[in-house]
């Protein structure tokens, strides 16, 4: 992330760059502060705080560096549904024979369709 910053900070606004200044310097805290502090500290309005967030496509500087520090992207799934994931994956539960019905009926319709297209009347 803070690569990213260091590329476009020559065309940022100066508002901006105080809160990139402050994020340089500051990167530790930065996940714990809250909003309005991080703009004090910088002397800017909490909405140039945002809007530099939303420059590289986050909500807040708080999810910026939540995933930098998790290593995950923005689609990654929360703890509820990586584990209900894992149940549901499980083999033996409802859900688990239902998946595989599924699998084993689109495996047996797509064969179908392959063995019918493949033979041919002769000519």
């Amino acid at each position: 992330m803070m690569q990213r910053i260091t590329e476009v900070y020559d065309a940022l606004p100066r508002q901006l760059k105080s809160v990139a200044t402050y994020i340089e310097q500051h990167r530790s805290n930065v996940m714990m502060d809250r909003t309005g502090d991080i703009a004090s500290a910088c002397g800017v309005h909490p909405s140039a705080v945002v809007r530099f967030a939303q420059r590289f496509g986050f909500s807040d500087l708080q999810a910026i560096f939540k995933q930098a520090y998790t290593g995950q992207n923005g689609s990654a799934q929360s703890y509820q549904q990586r584990i209900r994931k894992l149940i549901d994956e499980k083999p033996g539960t409802a859900r688990w024979r239902t998946n595989s019905l599924r699998q084993a009926a689109a495996g047996w319709r797509s064969s179908k369709r392959v063995s019918t297209t493949s033979s041919s009347k002769p000519r």
